[in-house]
């Protein structure tokens, strides 16, 4: 079996985002020092808590993190495609090990403006996936 972690890039207790950004950091630390098989950093937006966007932070992370795999979740309905491939390209650039691109749709509740509606939303991350 293989055990890695998802790092949470939402820091709601956090009294300064430098403080969630350092937690990220420690995390990720602990993790390799325990043997831990891969680092991953979610996607997140529009949140109404303070959270560190995905690729900076796992470029940062990635420092500490040595050759086992890592990666980042995309929600593809909200990136425009070549912005995400170059996010990705540069990520993997950076990664001593395996870079993994993960890929959702996200969430909201239903009839939230943040996102498409739920009979359109698999269509749109096939057309992004398809890109």
């Amino acid at each position: 079996m293989r055990v890695g972690i998802s790092l949470t890039s939402n820091h709601p207790d956090a009294k300064d985002p430098r403080q969630g950004a350092r937690w990220m950091i420690e995390r990720a630390e602990a993790a390799h020092r325990a043997g831990l098989d891969s680092l991953f950093v979610g996607d997140q937006h529009v949140s109404p808590t303070p959270y560190h966007q995905n690729t900076p932070m796992l470029g940062r992370l990635q420092a500490e993190w040595g050759e086992a795999p890592a990666g980042c979740l995309f929600l593809l309905p909200l990136w425009h495609p070549v912005l995400v491939a170059e996010q990705i390209g540069t990520l993997a650039a950076f990664a001593r090990g395996p870079f993994i691109m993960q890929c959702g749709l996200g969430w909201a509740k239903p009839g939230s403006p943040r996102w498409a509606p739920a009979n359109e939303r698999g269509l749109r991350l096939s057309r992004k996936l398809s890109t």
